[in-house]
């Protein structure tokens, strides 16, 4: 499993609660290949060490970017977050 490959298809795909379950047990699939961690809580923890955050983690603070550079890029944006919300 390649990382850097499934954190591109998270961008691409769309977002259900069965996509990110299913992306965020891929992860933890290869962080057991990678560094052969034994049990939920040393995947956790590696997760933790490496700085490999959930999925839906991702997400959120990919959208709050996006939302922060489209507000400030257009005089219009705000009220378009604001009515979007």
């Amino acid at each position: 499993m390649c990382l850097p490959i499934i954190l591109y298809a998270v961008e691409v795909v769309q977002h259900n609660e069965s996509t990110i379950r299913m992306f965020n047990a891929m992860v933890d699939r290869a962080v057991f290949r990678i560094f052969g961690c034994a049990s939920a809580e040393d995947i956790k923890y590696t997760r933790s060490v490496v700085n490999l955050p959930c999925v839906d983690d991702v997400l959120c603070r990919r959208r709050s970017v996006f939302i922060k550079k489209y507000v400030t890029c257009f005089p219009w944006g705000n009220l378009i977050v604001r009515n979007a919300q």
